[in-house]
């Protein structure tokens, strides 16, 4: 791969180096800072146990909940495309796809997310997107984020990236908060809070309902030809109860989500897109600590997802030619529409045991099992699903050319993990773990982990990390079936990658910062090829991660990432489309007066290439400029918030298939938000 190791050697050296230089060595008055600046998080995301971000033995990100509402974010991929190796874009069906260190997919399987510890990736796909892409802000406490392989811990999916969001419990909320927003394409959202302590009981509940119009961009032409403009009209419900009683902690939420497509399932504009779905869970979990030396910690969990898309992949009036002479088969009067629907359920249990035999070594065990189930899966389409012949209405044809195998789609899952944290010194901590992964449809996946982390002097640290990750195979590229564009293919094995990563951080005159090499061998990489999934070459990113955090008293918080990328095809040797190789993040907080906040932030974005044989040009570079102003203090209870998002009116797109849109896809020009929060 073209990287010169030397150069990033001598960046990563000047740029830490360079940091204690920026401010002088004066700690006064540092312990008395205001809520301005929340204190630091501890996290649990990288070793299941408590611990500070400099400590963990992962490359982690912390996303206080503070942060958040500074940052004015609207949803969770605004947060996420200001951390450090991550990106975000959109796709035809109006999801947001995770990128995270040159790796991205339509559907952000290679993404791991929890919520309070919980897994909600979908059973269909895999998924980390489709029901959780509106998911409230105003009730997240924190956001825990791993740079790379998780699956020594996390299991499948924990490939690229980990996202824990942490919510808040009682104590954080504390009485009635309510939130009102409204803005840009008819946007309006509504959330409210309770919590409160009984004695013994901690009962938290929260409530968020949104409804959009989206924002409509002008497409010309689409992959059939015809112009319009988009369609992202979006409701969504999600509401959650938690209750902590001593040892137990019941954890149930629920998702409704009705959307349309942004522009279709085959790039062709479309005014009946529909995806409807829910996604139930709940967890009931127990954790208790017998003395200094030893805790358990058990939970039974249950999830319950249901998706009904109706979707209109060609539009009124579109002609069917015949692939063999040209010659005109049949129009499409009505469009051409397919309605698959289906229901999963998951069921399962974990145990965990933490025991420390001696004074130096904390032995982690644990077990866990799954079963998922997909069933109740239907096909409707006004078309044949084998011969595409035009049907006079849209009707039942389950039986003929029902879109996935059904009677495949039962998974049984079950994992044994085991992990030693070794305090060798007071400064050093040495991680070894390993996590085998029996799968019913596949077989088993073992995959470790072991991590150095070095307090190298008071206030600077080094790490040294290597993992293995995979990725099962989703119940669609496995069981796929009556589909013209790609099959299914039970052969299947799961995607596999091993990571490599350095990194130096610097903790100290209220400055955090942390320069990172990273190096991602991806293998057995699934593709349609041509029209059946096969394990099909590699991929291989190597880059650099680098960070810093300012604070300057209690009036300003500086901040900036920069990400470098090499993601290239491992047998071509070409570089990965739609990849840019550099990223940057550059803000700050202000506190004006004790009636203002201001936040600045602005996100860069190199060139991006095209795939081989794609002879479009490279999709350019761009830039966004968001500001937030946060209005408080001037009466009890009440706070205003006015977010403006692409202020300078960045006119870019994100990347479509070679065979899609032929100008991309379009993303919006300047809008704003206004939310209004009253706590009481």
């Amino acid at each position: 791969m073209f990287i010169d190791k030397t150069r990033i050697l001598i960046l990563i050296c000047t740029f830490i180096l360079a940091l204690p230089l920026a401010v002088a060595d004066d700690n006064e008055d540092m312990d008395e800072l205001d809520l301005f600046f929340e204190e630091e998080e501890l996290i649990e995301i990288a070793s299941n146990q408590l611990q500070s971000a400099d400590k963990a033995p992962a490359i982690v990100s912390v996303i206080t909940s503070s942060e958040i509402r500074k940052s004015g974010a609207r949803n969770l991929y605004d947060v996420l495309q200001r951390v450090p190796g991550f990106g975000a874009s959109i796709s035809r069906y109006g999801l947001m796809q995770t990128e995270v260190r040159g790796i991205s997919t339509i559907n952000s399987e290679k993404v791991k997310m929890l919520i309070d510890g919980h897994s909600v990736n979908d059973v269909l796909y895999n998924s980390s997107s489709w029901g959780f892409n509106q998911i409230s802000l105003d009730n997240i406490k924190r956001i825990e984020i791993i740079r790379g392989p998780g699956s020594a811990l996390h299991g499948s999916n924990a490939f690229v990236g980990v996202i824990n969001i942490v919510t808040k419990n009682a104590e954080d909320i504390d009485g009635l908060i309510i939130t009102a927003s409204g803005g840009s394409f008819d946007t309006k959202r509504i959330n409210v809070q309770v919590g409160k302590e009984f004695n013994q009981v901690d009962i938290s509940y929260f409530a968020d309902v949104m409804k959009t119009d989206g924002p409509a961009q002008k497409v010309s032409p689409d992959a059939v030809g015809n112009s319009g403009k988009t369609n992202l009209h979006k409701q969504n419900i999600d509401t959650g109860l938690k209750i902590k009683f001593n040892d137990f902690t019941w954890n149930t939420r629920y998702i409704n989500r009705d959307e349309s497509a942004y522009i279709g399932m085959l790039s062709a504009l479309g005014d009946d897109n529909d995806f409807k779905s829910t996604h139930l869970y709940s967890e009931l979990s127990y954790t208790h600590e017998f003395n200094e030396n030893l805790s358990v910690s058990a939970s039974g969990f249950f999830d319950k997802i249901s998706k009904n898309n109706y979707v209109e992949l060609l539009p009124e009036g579109t002609p069917f030619f015949n692939p063999a002479d040209g010659s005109l088969l049949w129009t499409y009067v009505d469009g051409m529409i397919g309605n698959p629907s289906g229901k999963s359920e998951i069921i399962g249990a974990e145990f965990q045991l933490d025991y420390m035999p001696i004074n130096s070594h904390l032995l982690t065990l644990g077990a866990r099992a799954e079963k998922h189930d997909l069933y109740d899966t239907k096909h409707a389409t006004n078309f044949h699903p084998l011969t595409f012949v035009p049907l006079p209405s849209v009707q039942d044809n389950t039986a003929i050319g029902n879109f996935i195998d059904a009677s495949k789609t039962t998974r049984n899952i079950i994992a044994l993990y085991i992990q030693d944290v070794w305090s060798v010194t007071d400064a050093v901590d040495i991680t070894v773990g390993v996590r085998h992964d029996q799968y019913s449809d596949f077989g088993g996946t073992t995959n470790p982990r072991g991590a150095l982390v070095w307090q190298l002097f008071d206030n600077w640290d080094f790490k040294a990390l290597y993992g293995t990750a995979f990725r099962a195979p989703t119940f669609t590229e496995l069981y796929n079936a009556n589909n013209p564009v790609v099959e299914g293919n039970n052969d299947l094995d799961p995607e596999t990658m091993k990571t490599t990563e350095f990194s130096l951080g610097y903790n100290a005159n209220n400055i955090d910062a942390r320069a990172t090499y990273f190096n991602n061998v991806v293998d057995n990489v699934i593709k349609p090829s041509p029209i059946k999934n096969q394990n099909e070459g590699g991929i291989e990113v190597q880059g650099v991660e680098l960070e810093a955090d300012w604070r300057l008293d209690n009036i300003a918080r500086f901040y900036g990432n920069y990400t470098f990328q090499d993601a290239e095809d491992s047998d071509t040797g070409n570089a990965i489309p739609d990849v840019s190789r550099h990223k940057a993040n550059i803000g700050a907080d202000l506190s004006l007066t004790r009636y203002f906040d201001v936040n600045f932030n602005l996100f860069g974005s190199s060139s991006r290439p095209r795939a081989d044989g794609d002879d479009r040009p490279g999709l350019p570079k761009y830039k966004l400029l968001d500001m937030a102003i946060i209005g408080k203090s001037f009466y009890p209870g009440l706070e205003l918030r006015a977010s403006i998002f692409n202020l300078l009116d960045e006119d870019y797109v994100d990347p479509s298939l070679p065979d899609g849109v032929p100008n991309d896809h379009p993303r919006a020009g300047r809008s704003f938000m206004l939310d209004v929060t009253y706590r009481l």
